[in-house]
């Protein structure tokens, strides 16, 4: 498997030293026949550390959420690629868009590291 993550950068290059794994935005999109052929058909990108819970974008829908609680929530529990300014993820309409244009993923499961890929 070649560690790549969306826009094809090694791992290995300079400024992801920092980041050793890689992350499946959706690893049920791995589990066929034709991943053998035309890859893992979901955004991949290189992480620092994998996902430590269980978590759905979803939860941030809630109207009872304050906006400190979401921005927090956003910094540390999304996952989203290099060109998403998390910062500009100030409501849930905003992250709901990343997470329909696959810059943002849409759940996270605790994984743990293994072989320098994520596991979900």
């Amino acid at each position: 498997m070649k560690l790549l993550d969306k826009i094809g950068n090694r791992k290995e290059h300079v400024g992801l030293r920092d980041k050793p794994y890689l992350y499946y935005f959706d690893i049920t999109k791995c589990i066929s026949y034709s991943t053998a052929l035309g890859g893992c058909q979901t955004p991949q990108m290189c992480v620092s550390t994998c996902p430590s819970k269980y978590f759905s974008y979803l939860q941030l829908q809630s109207p009872t959420i304050s906006a400190e609680e979401f921005r927090q929530a956003v910094m540390s529990s999304v996952y989203c690629l290099d060109e998403v300014n998390k910062n500009t993820i100030t409501s849930f309409a905003i992250l709901r868009t990343y997470v329909q244009q696959q810059k943002c993923s849409s759940y996270t499961v605790k994984s743990a590291a293994g072989g320098n890929v994520v596991q979900k």
